[in-house]
C-alpha cells in the first residue's frame, strides 16, 4: 500500500518571492523568510482511512480540509 507523494522544500521571502533551487537572494533587515520543509506523503490510501481517525487528526491540527476544484 502506497501513500501519496510528499512535498519538496520551498523557501519564500516576504514580500512574496519564490527562491529557485540553487539560487540566492540578498536579504534586508526586516525581510521575513519562510522555509517550508519537505514532508512525507503518508502510508496507505487516504481514501480508505477510518473517519474517526481523520476527525482526531483534524482536532489535533495535523491535517486540514482542502477543496479541490
Amino acid at each position: 500500500m502506497v501513500g501519496k507523494p510528499g512535498r519538496l522544500l520551498r523557501i519564500l521571502v516576504d514580500p512574496p518571492k519564490d527562491i529557485p533551487s540553487k539560487d540566492y537572494i540578498l536579504l534586508k533587515p526586516g525581510d521575513l523568510v519562510i522555509i517550508e520543509l519537505p514532508g512525507g506523503g503518508g502510508y496507505g490510501n487516504p481514501d480508505n482511512r477510518r473517519p474517526e481517525l481523520i476527525e482526531k487528526d483534524m482536532r489535533a491540527g495535523l491535517i486540514t480540509v482542502t477543496k479541490v476544484s
